[in-house]
């Protein structure tokens, strides 16, 4: 289920239908973590990225940097691509 927009992704289009733009890149981390069985503290630890910065961004409150969001993704397994219309 999508989290409420919080002031950081109001004005952002979304890029997938229900969701609030580019957080539907945390709800899909979160997801992943929870099909892993890991934290955010373990995912913080093994990717480089602060636990502080990936717990504000799951929980909707700031954006990730770019290199953080990569390094969050290659940690999990997960890849960013480019969708063509």
């Amino acid at each position: 289920m999508p989290r409420k927009p919080t002031p950081a992704s109001r004005g952002v289009k979304s890029m997938v239908p229900g969701t609030r733009g580019f957080d539907a890149a945390a709800d899909l981390v979160l997801d992943t973590l929870e099909a892993k069985g890991m934290s955010v503290r373990q995912l913080a630890a093994e990717s480089g990225v602060k636990r502080e910065a990936l717990a504000y961004w799951v929980g909707g409150k700031r954006p990730l940097r770019a290199d953080y969001l990569l390094a969050t993704f290659t940690t999990l397994g997960l890849e960013i691509r480019q969708v063509r219309r």
